[in-house]
């Protein structure tokens, strides 16, 4: 695998902001797959991801990711130390209504080094509008609380990044970021396995607007190798000349000068 990063689905409960995280079509059947909205509440466990990471020889970093908001497990922080004990740096991506309380101080001490806070917009309106909640504010005040909880412990990490839908526009207020200290970015994929709580191993790669986890490439199970033997193809790279291509015209010959007397 080229960056050694594996991403893990820690829960299925709540849903991570965003798409490719929509919750199922209305109608959807769940014979068609595993739909985000009907399946069973699972929580990792600390034995399983031990027993996933511990056969890998090199990861370079852990994600952990939804469709489930990481942040409603109740043992996110241990998680957290778990992955690092196994030599990856850890990320933590996340919606950010949950990230309050004991928590916060939690993840800064179990020593997260990136938190991902994915936005569906950049406003309070474009987020009522997206969402149809008021979420934009706890989340923004979640953040400072984090700013402020690293601050006090004299942390450096987490690093945060907020990240936005692609195609969103404008920007935080710039009051806000110079005191969350955070860096904006627009949301994407890593390449690299992704893991469903379940143990079931996806190409998550670029993502597509998957509404299902069955439109994802589904690879296997975990148990079936360890999650750094399982590569994820290059996509093609698509041509830059679209349809046939036409021979150039021959070139009209010189005219000939004649000669003076």
């Amino acid at each position: 695998m080229n960056d050694r990063t594996i991403a893990i689905e820690v829960t299925s409960k709540g849903f991570l902001a965003g798409p490719p995280f929509a919750p199922a079509a209305e109608g959807h059947d769940p014979a068609d797959g595993a739909s985000f909205a009907t399946r069973e509440p699972l929580d990792l466990r600390i034995e399983t991801l031990k027993a996933w990471l511990s056969p890998c020889d090199e990861i370079d970093r852990v994600v952990f990711t939804g469709p489930g908001e990481p942040l409603l497990h109740p043992r996110i922080a241990y998680l957290v130390r778990t992955a690092r004990q196994y030599g990856a740096s850890c990320v933590v991506e996340t919606g950010g209504r949950g990230l309050e309380g004991r928590l916060v101080r939690d993840l800064v001490e179990a020593g997260l080094d990136e938190l991902w806070v994915r936005l569906d917009a950049p406003s309070r309106e474009g987020y009522v509008a997206a969402r149809h909640d008021d979420g934009f504010g706890p989340v923004i005040a979640n953040l400072a609380a984090l700013a402020d909880e690293r601050s006090m412990l004299l942390a450096r990490n987490p690093e945060v990044r907020v990240l936005l839908l692609p195609g969103t526009r404008g920007s935080l207020p710039p009051r806000q970021i110079d005191r969350l200290r955070v860096t904006m970015g627009v949301a994407g994929r890593h390449r690299g396995p992704f893991v469903s709580v379940t143990g079931d191993v996806y190409a998550w790669g670029p993502a597509p607007e998957a509404r299902d986890l069955s439109d994802l490439p589904r690879l296997g199970a975990v148990a079936e190798r360890p999650l750094t033997d399982w590569e994820i193809p290059e996509p093609p790279v698509p041509s830059e000349v679209e349809g046939p291509v036409e021979a150039p015209a021959p070139e009209a010959p010189s005219p000939v000068e004649e000669p003076t007397a």
